[in-house]
């Protein structure tokens, strides 16, 4: 299943397949220029679009998120390629 969405994106020129360098056997995925430029645009789309959502929230559960917050993003680095 992850080789099908691996090659859709792979056709909408998102990311595409090399072979790694440290073993011959892997293939790595990276993203494109196209899939960086989508990504930023979309994480700068979602800012809005949670600060609104949250505002609708009760404050207790607003503050509750927002705590969560730090580790969430740690977690989401953690996951990123250097």
């Amino acid at each position: 299943m992850l080789s099908r969405v691996i090659g859709k994106l792979e056709t909408a020129g998102l990311v595409r397949r090399q072979s790694s360098i440290a073993d011959r056997r892997a293939i790595q995925v990276v993203a494109t220029r196209k899939g960086t430029r989508m990504r930023e645009r979309l994480l700068a789309e979602r800012s809005p679009l949670l600060t609104e959502r949250l505002a609708e929230l009760p404050p207790e559960m607003t503050s509750v998120i927002l705590n969560a917050a730090p580790a969430l993003e740690a977690l989401a680095a953690a996951r990123e390629p250097p």
